[in-house]
């Protein structure tokens, strides 16, 4: 079973302009409204893999009605601790059609009590057993530690779950000495641990291995346009792009990890979860807003996937930067 967690859920309101402007009067061609947050996310794409799946989280009750009956329609298992008097935040998400820009504001969402994280954990622990996933990811609470993640990496890996890990700043530092099954950075994300810029697949691959020596059992980075680099103490492997026009790239990590989770959960090689990862993100970036691609068109991206053995790369010296 993978069980997603989002400590900070949202709805994400997409607007679709053309030539969107600074200080003047810009109107919408298109508008949606999804349930969001990155485990939500990840919860979508793993139902759509065919995948067994079971959404937790935090969720303030005002508008908890609208998100439960759209995790409803979305045919998504969950199991919520509801927080009363506090309100779900939105993020709004600009797509600019003319120049390919896109613009995200994203609220902090509510201050809520830590007590209501312990409730969370109480019934996870109620449901769990060795070897499913939990996948954390996304903000916190502002209120919450940086070291919020970390407790949690802790908790479930005594449990012998294996955690997957996807978020950014502090709660990724804070959290790696605990050592998850698999972080997903993106460039800056990776440069940021490792405290200085990195330009080369090489420079990627040096970053990684102190991470790795730390207990880190997967490390996938996020390269945006330019693909993503896989390590591992047994292989690296850089992922090329496919070619696509982007609608959207929001829910493109999300789709990697959830890809992931489900590859390991059915034991799948890891250059098939590559692949995966790859078609996923891929068919999720031709969507609007944090609507699921459809199973067959990822399907149809799967034998378009190319992947490059790091060693043969570093011979050559190439860089994609």
């Amino acid at each position: 079973m993978i069980y997603t967690i989002t400590l900070n859920p949202s709805f994400d309101q997409t607007i679709i302009c053309e030539n969107f402007q600074i200080n003047k009067l810009n109107r919408a061609l298109e508008t949606r409204r999804d349930i969001g947050g990155k485990g939500i996310n990840v919860s979508k794409i793993v139902k759509v893999l065919g995948g067994k799946q079971q959404a937790h989280g935090l969720l303030p009750q005002k508008g908890s009605e609208e998100f439960l009956e759209s995790m409803l329609k979305a045919g998504l298992e969950h199991s919520f601790v509801l927080v009363p008097q506090k309100m779900i935040r939105t993020n709004l998400k600009i797509i600019d059609q003319a120049t390919e820009e896109f613009t995200e504001l994203n609220q902090a969402g509510p201050e809520l009590a830590e007590e209501n994280l312990d409730l969370l954990v109480e019934k996870l622990l109620k449901v769990v057993s060795s070897d499913d996933l939990i996948v954390l990811s996304g903000s916190i609470p502002t209120n919450f530690p940086a070291q919020t993640y970390k407790n949690l990496i802790k908790i479930f890996k005594q449990q012998a779950c294996k955690v997957i890990l996807d978020v950014d700043g502090r709660s990724l530092q804070e959290s790696i000495s605990a050592a998850p099954f698999l972080i997903k950075p993106n460039l800056f994300e990776l440069e940021q641990l490792v405290g200085k810029k990195i330009t080369s697949l090489a420079e990627i691959e040096q970053a990684t291995n102190p991470l790795l020596d730390q207990g880190i059992e997967h490390i996938l980075v996020s390269l945006g346009s330019k693909g993503s680099f896989y390590s591992s103490k047994q292989e690296k492997i850089y992922i090329q792009p496919l070619k696509v026009e982007v609608k959207s790239p929001v829910g493109a990590g999300d789709s990697q990890v959830a890809a992931f989770a489900y590859g390991i959960e059915n034991n799948l090689p890891i250059q098939e979860i590559l692949k995966l990862t790859c078609a996923t993100s891929t068919a999720m970036v031709q969507t609007t807003g944090t609507t699921a691609p459809e199973l067959e068109q990822i399907k149809q991206l799967i034998p378009q996937v190319k992947l490059d053995q790091f060693d043969e790369l570093a011979v050559q010296k190439t860089g994609i930067f």
